[in-house]
Parts: structure tokens; sequence; C-alpha cells
């Protein structure tokens, strides 16, 4: 079938996550991405663990394979003057270009569309910063933990009340660059589509802090607006929330006066249907604590799957917190082909995690596991660039390549 993107040629300059996770939303599409990766060392995430069986392999770690899918790898240092003049040559007929150096290394280096314009002027330019390319702080440096914090998220993590004297938490592992990632494809096709119109490409510079603030849109608009700053003692839930159970954790949100009634059927507890203490929303709250160990203490036995089929089927609003090992063996994810096989030269045939979009004519395809560090020089410097073997021999020797 078909491909969405097919015909597309992006490059990526791009560390870890949310530069190579966008390229790899591109290239299962069916857009032609060449990695571009600095020679003996590669990208970081080659670094980062859990890694197959756990031996430490450039080629064989969880997040590296899981975010370069469907790419190509060439080392190439830009950095030298012949580095520069091959990278010029590569984005003379690309159409996006991924980058997620600092301001003054993109300069530097000649990454943004000012420098490239003159080679390629319907290139389309996106650059992943920490707060962006203006503004005070376009030369801060950060890493993920401290750009969540800044998008504001980690500050009202956790809600509840069992909480509220807990420091601010951020997202566990890279969610926040995942987020990131998922902005930057989403600009980036706007900018492809903008430039089919008027033939001229752009910059398009994209801020891992405003991209993360995004997680809190409505929250983040108070303030302004009407001079509230949410936090965690007034984000946390009225009463109920989130109980353990026998296999994990249930989230119960029957706030509704009928999910109310609902539940008070379910637990076991008729008279909370009736009592006046209960029948409004803040008569509950008022009695949150007396309601919460109550449902501490009769969930704390219950299995939490079967507790979520039987009270969705009674129309009361409850969920499961799945654990990696019931996601994986889901029947509607595998109704639905969410996981994909890929055959990875060193460890065989892996699993991994596609999109949460089906295309019923230019559906995804992965057809490449991520790739070893420059196994694809030849195909892209030789076959692609044209430049003889001798010269790429010299270029390997004197570490450009």
């Amino acid at each position: 079938m078909p491909k969405a993107l097919e015909g597309m040629r992006v490059v990526e300059v791009a560390d870890l996550v949310a530069g190579p996770y966008c390229t790899r939303l591109l290239g299962d599409f069916g857009a032609d991405v060449t990695k571009i990766e600095l020679p003996g060392a590669g990208d970081s995430a080659r670094r980062r663990g859990p890694f197959y069986r756990d031996i430490p392999h450039p080629d064989r770690g969880a997040l590296f394979m899981y975010v370069n899918t469907n790419k190509h790898s060439v080392t190439l240092d830009i950095a030298s003057p012949k580095g520069r003049e091959i990278f010029r040559r590569l984005v003379a007929d690309a159409d996006i270009l991924v980058t997620d150096r600092s301001p003054k290394e993109a300069n530097a280096l000649g990454l943004t569309y000012k420098h490239l314009k003159k080679v390629n002027p319907r290139l389309v330019a996106v650059a992943i910063t920490p707060f962006g390319l203006t503004g005070p702080r376009k030369d801060y440096k950060a890493y993920p933990l401290n750009v969540y914090h800044a998008g504001g998220d980690g500050y009202l993590l956790q809600s509840g009340e069992a909480y509220l004297g807990r420091p601010p938490i951020k997202a566990a592992g890279m969610a926040g660059e995942y987020q990131v990632g998922w902005n930057a494809a989403t600009a980036a096709l706007f900018a492809v589509f903008a430039r089919n119109f008027s033939g001229v490409g752009q910059q398009v510079d994209v801020s891992k802090q405003e991209a993360l603030m995004g997680l809190n849109r409505m929250i983040l608009g108070r303030y302004p607006n009407e001079g509230v700053v949410e936090q965690r003692a007034s984000r946390h839930y009225d009463f109920l929330g989130i109980f353990p159970c026998r296999d994990g954790h249930m989230i119960i949100m029957a706030f509704d006066d009928h999910h109310w009634r609902t539940l008070a059927e379910l637990v076991g507890r008729a008279d909370w249907k009736t009592d006046p203490e209960y029948a409004s929303r803040d008569g509950r709250t008022k009695h949150r604590k007396d309601i919460n160990a109550y449902m501490t203490e009769w969930l704390k036995d219950k299995s939490g799957p079967e507790l979520y089929h039987a009270w969705q089927k009674a129309h009361c609003p409850v969920g499961w917190f799945a654990s990696p090992k019931d996601v994986a063996h889901s029947e509607q994810l595998k109704e639905r082909n969410f996981f994909t096989t890929l055959d990875h030269p060193g460890i065989g045939p892996v699993v991994m995690p596609t999109v949460p979009y089906q295309f019923s004519g230019t559906p995804a395809a992965y057809e490449r596991s991520a790739p070893g560090l420059g196994q694809d020089n030849e195909m892209v410097f030789r076959q692609r660039l044209g430049i003889p073997r001798e010269e790429i021999v010299q270029l390997r020797e004197a570490g450009i390549i």
C-alpha cells in the first residue's frame, strides 16, 4: 500500500528522545530519514539501558531501538569544514531538517533556515530547544528534569489528598520528551503543508517548555484570567480518587449524583443513597475521610480488572492502572495490531509499540529496526551523494565520518 509520507526526505541532527522521536513518527509513515551521529560516539541514547540481556551494547538499548526505527544512520562531524560541506549536500534536497542544538551551536554550525535557505529554499528547519530560539533564556542549558518542571506539570503532581505534603515530581522516564516530539512532528508537517502552497520553507521554533505547558492548558490559563494559582491542595479529588486493590490500583471518580448512587449499591452502602449528609457533592466532600476510609478497606482484597469490567457495565466511572504485562497481553491492542515485530540483526525478533492512530489508506509501515552506528555511510555518502570510495576512506581516517 502507499505510504502517507513517501518521497519525503528528512535529516536529523538530534540526541536522546525529543528530536529522534519526532523523526521516528515521520519515518513510520514512509519518510526517508537520515540520522546524523557523531563518529565514534553516536547518539547518547545508545548508552542508555535497559539493554538486551543486561549487556551494554550501542545497538541494543531499548530506548534507542524504540525512537529510531525506520531510519538510516550515518556518522559525520559537522563541526569540521568538510563535514559541514557534506551536511549541506545532504539537506540540499531534504524536505525537513530536525535539530536539537542550542541556538549558539546551531548558528555556529549553520543549522538554521537562514543559513540553509540558499542551499535549499524549500527546507523546513525544525529547531527543538529547551526554551526556544528567542527570549532571555534561549541560551540556558537544560535536561529533561529541568524542562519538565519548567513546564509546570511537576508542581501539580501527584494529585490527591494523600500527596499534599510530597515535593513536586516529574513524570516517569522521558514522558515529557515524547510530548515534545509529538509537537515537533506536528509542527513540521504544518510547515510542509504551508510550503507546498507557497513554495518556500521556513524556520520552525519548538520550545520544550511551551510544549510541556500544553499538558495543563486550562490550569495555566486560570492565573492570568482569575488570579488563581492551581496547586495540589486545590487540585486534589474532593473525595474518592486512587485506591490500592488486590492486584494494583483503581481510580474511582463517581462524583455526580447518579454515579454516586450506583457506587453506593455496588459497595454495599445503600445508606449513602438516602442519608441527607451524602445527598450533595458538598456533603460528600465534607465526609470524604469516612468515604475514603471505607473504600480503602473495601477494595483491598478486590481484583482490579474484574472490578473494572463489572463497574463499567454498571455505568460507574472507574479506571484500573494496567501494568506493562497487562497491556502487552491486551486483546484490544492485539486486535488493533498496536504491537509490531521487527527483526533486529543482533537480537532477532523484537516486539515494539507503534502509534495510537490508524490510516485506512496509507498505514504506518515498520520495515527497519533501529540502525547500527554509521551502518548506512556507504549507501548515503557513496550512492546518494556520489562521493568516491577512496574519498570515503580518507574521510573515515580523518575522523570526519
